[in-house]
């Protein structure tokens, strides 16, 4: 049975379990089911203002449901991952594969929508004649998902730089590695997820008392004078 875990990052970028969830399947209902809890959970609190995910797509069409109000960005490095898979075969025994590879990461990391505009049609005419590839890449990503993974548009929502997936396959990492293996039972995944929230409080709470007394040296201006011990 899929275990969903859900976390968030602290003003200190420390990483923080925000809820898990047991569900039968990968569905946009169980993904609603779970969403709706984590918003009662919430009640009055601050909603979550930025998702970031790989291209689920009943993942992504419940958080629209359940969170309207949030963005929603999808992880560049599954992407890429995703892409690199997808696309190789198409080069069959064509040299052209890493190039291709290049012209894409600069189209992926294009912060304007004139350079992007620019990258994608240097992309198209280099590679136009690779059957399938510029279909794949705009009907896959580019019409309905761009402004979720490029810069041009993610630049535009405060996401502190967290623009893909890796936090949480980190602390799922974690869990996996305390549990030892698949066929734990509910007491023991209750356990083990109560011992380490401690310890994730624990570092919380120590780094919050650190930046209280610690000031970074970009911070050390004149002009952050007031804001200290104020603001992480």
């Amino acid at each position: 049975m899929p275990l969903l875990e859900i976390v968030g990052i602290t003003s200190t970028h420390l990483t923080f379990s925000v809820g898990f969830a047991f569900i039968s399947s990968e569905s946009h209902a169980n993904y609603v089911w779970a969403l709706e809890n984590l918003r009662s959970i919430l009640d009055r609190w601050p909603k979550p203002d930025v998702f970031v995910t790989d291209r689920d797509l009943a993942l992504i069409s419940a958080i629209e449901e359940v969170f309207p109000s949030s963005s929603h960005l999808l992880c560049s490095w599954h992407i890429n991952i995703v892409v690199l898979a997808k696309t190789k075969k198409m080069f069959g025994e064509n040299d052209g594969f890493a190039r291709f590879m290049d012209r894409w990461t600069s189209v992926m990391y294009a912060n304007s929508d004139a350079l992007f505009e620019v990258r994608m049609n240097d992309l198209r005419c280099e590679f136009g004649n690779v059957k399938g590839l510029t279909e794949y890449l705009d009907n896959t990503w580019l019409k309905n998902y761009k402004e979720k993974f490029v810069p041009a548009w993610t630049n535009r929502i405060m996401h502190f730089g967290e623009t893909t997936t890796q936090r949480v396959e980190s602390a799922h990492s974690i869990l996996k590695l305390h549990l030892g293996n698949s066929q734990a039972n509910f007491e023991t995944l209750w356990n083990v997820v109560d011992d380490l929230l401690k310890i994730q409080h624990n570092n919380i709470k120590a780094s919050f008392e650190l930046s209280l007394n610690v000031v970074q040296h970009e911070y050390i201006d004149e002009l952050y004078r007031r804001l200290r011990g104020y603001v992480s």
